[in-house]
């Protein structure tokens, strides 16, 4: 019995420094709809918060973002359109992919 006890610590013992290697590399934010500003151009700079105490994050956009609609890639210009198709912005929201080393948005989400 202590023969077991004693492996199982040491098998505990040994994955801690592996699990103290991950990394968070990005974030998702489900941000209101409400207050949200479109972005315009696939090089502009998007500002949201989670809430409206919380922390406001400002990040850009690249030519890798993606828009995506109902589990669809679209191109801004349809993702713009859905979006201002969208009747109640206050229980709407638009989930927000954000790289945190690059600080830029990997995508933009909304299901209709």
């Amino acid at each position: 019995m202590k023969t077991r006890f004693f492996l199982t610590a040491i098998v505990i013992c040994l994955s801690f420094p592996a699990a103290a290697q991950f990394r968070t590399v990005a974030l998702a934010y489900e941000v209101p709809l409400r207050g949200f500003n479109v972005p315009v151009t696939r090089s502009s700079t998007i500002s949201f918060s989670e809430c409206e105490n919380c922390k406001t994050i400002s990040a850009r956009l690249t030519s890798q973002t993606r828009f995506i609609v109902n589990d669809t890639d679209v191109e801004l210009k349809e993702f713009r359109l859905s979006i201002f198709r969208m009747r109640n912005l206050d229980e709407e929201i638009i989930t927000v992919v954000h790289h945190l080393e690059s600080d830029t948005i990997k995508s933009m989400s909304v299901a209709l």
